[in-house]
This record gives C-alpha cells, structure tokens and sequence, in this order.
C-alpha cells in the first residue's frame, strides 16, 4: 500500500511540473553521472525490539543514459552503514539480542523525464533489482537463577533478495554541465523471514542530495 502511495506521488509531481516547466523547454541526451549522500529509513517488525532504531547514513550513485528525450535508463547503487537493534525474546528459550543489518542496493531503473526546462526538471524513477542484505545477531542466552550466559560468537547471514524500488529526483541546474539532484527513494525488499531476519523491516525509505555531471 506504501509503495502504490508512493507511485501515485511521483507520477502527480511529474504531471504538474510538467504544466508548470513546459514553457521554453528543452531536452538533455547527454549521459549523466550522479553521486551523494543520504540517509536510509527502515521499517521494523515485532513486539520484541527494545532499543535501536533503522536508520543510517548512506552514499548513492546513479549513471543515467538517456533513451529519449523523456525515457533514460539508470543504474542506482546505495550503500548505507550497519545500523543495530536490540532484541529481548521471553520463554523458555528466552535471550536477548543485538542485531546489525545492512541493504546494499544495486538496481537498474527506469526514469521519466518531465518537458525540461531551463534550471529544474523532474525525473520519476521505477525499477526491480537485487539487495545484498547482511544480517550480523549476537544472542544472549537467560540462566537459571538470573542474569545472561555470555555472548557466542556473532550468526550471520548474507543475503541477496529482490526489491521493487520507485523514487522521485529533481534536478536543479548549477551550471552548464551540473546540477544538484535532491529526491527520495521508497523501496520494498522481499525478506525471507527467519530467526534474526524476522525484526528487520521490508519497507525502506532514502532521502537523499547530490551533485550530478553531465
């Protein structure tokens, strides 16, 4: 449901810029280079997380080779840093746990390019691709008669899962041959839910500035 919310924003925003810029358009069909910072928002599930939060700072890059006038084909790459949450699970089995994650995304997009206009021009981006996922848990067993049995060695688990990505960038020309790209991506992961997996979040959320050359 996020992700159709998401949709239906981008391509509105695309719509009403393109009223608004059509003006003494014109077009752009040299490729471009793109790269900067942001900071990756992530979901997370259950009852059992105590502390900790989904967020971290990321660097993103984009190739975009134009197709068209208002058609490019892109290549995304975001690399975010690990963030931690900590877990308490009661029972029988009861522990708790620190949990480390990560997504590095790497995924060929589709862009849609309004009618450019001199300084500002909106691009809807949509696209499928792979998230290599690392999931680092450290477990902390209950005793009886209180307190923790120290830490074992830390499970881990890397992934690779499939994503739908759609994000909206807009550009803002700086000069001839740059211009500074402010957008946000939302994307959803398809997560194999198993034991330290199962508090990670499907739904991720990036902001993010850049500086882009063409």
């Amino acid at each position: 449901m996020r992700t159709l919310v998401l949709l239906i924003a981008i391509f509105a925003s695309i719509s009403i810029c393109d009223r608004a810029l059509a003006q003494g358009a014109t077009t752009s069909t040299t490729p471009g280079v793109a790269i900067g910072a942001a900071i990756s928002v992530t979901t997370n599930n259950g009852p059992e997380i105590t502390g900790g939060s989904g967020v971290a700072p990321a660097v993103w890059g984009r190739v975009s080779v134009p197709l068209s006038p208002r058609i490019s084909l892109n290549g995304l790459v975001e690399v975010p840093a690990l963030f931690t949450l900590h877990t308490r699970h009661i029972g029988s089995a009861g522990y708790i746990a620190t949990v480390e994650h990560r997504d590095i995304v790497v995924a060929p997009l589709v862009g849609f390019h309004s009618r450019s206009a001199k300084r500002v021009r909106p691009v809807g981006l949509i696209g499928l691709g792979p998230v290599f996922a690392r999931t680092s848990t450290e477990f902390r067993r209950f005793v009886f008669g209180g307190g923790f049995a120290d830490p074992g060695e830390p499970f881990q688990r890397n992934k690779v899962l499939a994503a739908f990505i759609a994000g909206l960038d807009v550009e803002i020309g700086l000069g001839r041959h740059s211009s500074l790209v402010v957008g946000v991506n939302g994307r959803k992961t398809w997560r194999r839910i198993t034991r330290s997996d199962e508090v990670i979040g499907s739904f991720t959320l990036s902001p993010r500035v850049g500086i882009q050359f063409r």
